[in-house]
């Protein structure tokens, strides 16, 4: 199976390795490292992993808790690896904005997503939960926040409407993640402006 780790480390030479190192003596296989906070002398990374199907997750953790300084965040499994090159993977597999709402689980390592134009689901990715009335995220722009029945959010504007994409069973978006995906539905917007324009000029 696919693991998403995020763990707290204190952020100084070597903690990384350290944290690599007991990964690989529980059993798990690092596929890919993500840097997602250095704040405050401490790093937030995110790691996904393989880890044997029979194996107990707390397993793992229990190891992780044996490094000096660290902390785990959070665990949660994963449908499907992100691909290492998540903006050219989306880009290539779009027709219009709304298909990113097709990719965002697998780019971002979310259960689903929908997309919501005035409180009403116009489209949902597989694994979705129908019937779904969609909360209702701030109108600041881009956000995480956490639903009433515990269901993490990422919220960013995409074309016009809200996007949504959702975790169960997983820590909050952090900031870095929400950014990135408000980046990659912005330039999809873009695109989609752009090529409309060409076409009527």
């Amino acid at each position: 199976m696919f693991l998403r780790v995020r763990v707290s480390v204190p952020d100084q030479p070597g903690a990384l390795g350290r944290v690599a190192v007991a990964m690989g003596y529980a059993g798990a296989d690092i596929l890919e490292v993500v840097v997602l906070e250095r704040a405050s002398g401490r790093a937030l990374d995110d790691f996904i992993v393989t880890w044997p199907d029979a194996a107990p997750v707390s397993s793992l953790c229990d190891e992780l808790a044996g490094i000096d300084g660290a902390h785990v965040a959070g665990v949660w499994h994963l449908a499907e690896v992100p691909s290492p090159h998540v903006d050219t993977a989306v880009f290539g597999g779009l027709r219009e904005p709304a298909d990113l709402v097709d990719l965002v689980p697998g780019a971002f390592s979310a259960d689903w997503a929908v997309l919501v134009d005035a409180g009403r689901v116009e489209r949902a990715s597989r694994r979705a939960p129908e019937p779904f009335e969609p909360p209702r995220p701030r109108d600041d722009g881009p956000h995480a926040f956490t639903a009433p029945g515990g269901t993490r959010y990422a919220a960013v504007p995409l074309a016009g409407r809200t996007l949504l994409a959702a975790r169960v069973a997983a820590p909050p978006f952090h900031a870095a993640e929400v950014g990135r995906l408000a980046v990659l539905a912005a330039a999809v917007t873009t695109v989609a402006r752009t090529a409309c324009e060409s076409s009527l000029a």
